[in-house]
């Protein structure tokens, strides 16, 4: 029973991280830490569950085990149509009318991007991509009335 249970989470836990990759217009820069973790204990779990002598039950389980965490490589972040999203199962997301203040940090070609909302700072995003193209985005979808601060570094 335990196996049809983690085999349905898997496929439901794929195909919502799959919905939400497609609904980010720009990606922001992630640690690469998380998906290395997931990648080695994923292939640790797989060689086991498919080399070591068990029952198919257990292999199964093993199976779908390294699945979930081979899914650390779908875990993104960034700017959706109509939301910032910060993480992938942040399923409501941070809504563009909500905001308060954006403020962008320019060095080099990587912005970092802070935003307030009720008066505290949300997480740290952070962009590989010109400047230009950043407030193109941002200028369609943001209030009118924001703040939008920028601070260029050399």
């Amino acid at each position: 029973m335990f196996t049809i249970v983690l085999t349905l989470f898997v496929i439901v836990l794929y195909i919502y991280l799959i919905m939400v990759r497609r609904s980010i217009v720009v990606f922001a820069k992630r640690s690469i830490i998380p998906s290395a973790i997931g990648l080695c204990l994923g292939a640790v779990f797989l060689f086991f569950g498919l080399t070591a002598p068990q029952t198919l039950n257990d292999k199964l389980q093993d199976i779908m085990t390294s699945c979930l965490l081979f899914s650390f490589m779908l875990d993104c972040r960034g700017l959706a149509d109509g939301k910032i999203i910060n993480n992938s199962f942040d399923n409501r997301g941070v809504y563009y009318s909500e905001l308060e203040k954006v403020v962008l940090s320019v060095k080099n070609q990587e912005i970092r991007m802070n935003y307030f909302r009720n008066g505290r700072r949300g997480p740290l995003l952070i962009f590989k991509m010109p400047l230009e193209t950043m407030l193109a985005f941002l200028s369609d979808r943001v209030a009118k009335d924001l703040d939008i601060d920028i601070i260029i570094e050399d």
